[in-house]
């Protein structure tokens, strides 16, 4: 039986791989084109730091890897001129492409405070929108 292990974390040992993040609160104080500018970068080096944390798990026989799930932050959030897929497709893809080829399982993990079965309507509603978003980025990488 061939046992195929992964991990739930960002690897200690490559440097310059951490998930960059961007609160709503320190978006919502920037001018519209900065924050959005900042959102940009931030998202481009969360997909750049994944390609690499997917080439070391190759490189060392690691064959599952949770995603984190603020790879793309604010995404989901009704306030933010999020533009969609298209301007990462290209980079998404090389993403997926790693993955199939090297026949990896990747999933998404949602954050603790998504739940589908709260009493209050709007966790509920935003948690569909996330799970909605994270499906969509799956599809979108292939």
């Amino acid at each position: 039986m061939k046992v195929r292990l992964g991990y739930v974390a960002l690897p200690i040992s490559i440097l310059d791989t951490s998930s960059h993040a961007l609160t709503y609160t320190r978006y919502q104080k920037m001018e519209e084109k900065d924050a959005i500018e900042k959102l940009h970068q931030v998202i481009l080096s969360n997909i750049d730091s994944l390609k690499k944390i997917l080439i070391y798990n190759q490189k060392n026989d690691i064959y599952f890897y949770r995603m984190t799930s603020s790879l793309l932050p604010l995404v989901t959030h009704e306030k933010v001129l999020w533009k969609g897929f298209s301007c990462y497709e290209k980079q998404l893809k090389e993403v997926g492409q790693l993955i199939l080829q090297n026949k990896m399982r990747v999933d998404i993990h949602p954050d603790p405070f998504y739940v589908l079965n709260s009493s209050k309507e709007e966790v509920v509603e935003n948690t569909m929108r996330l799970l909605k978003f994270q499906s969509t980025l799956l599809d979108t990488m292939g």
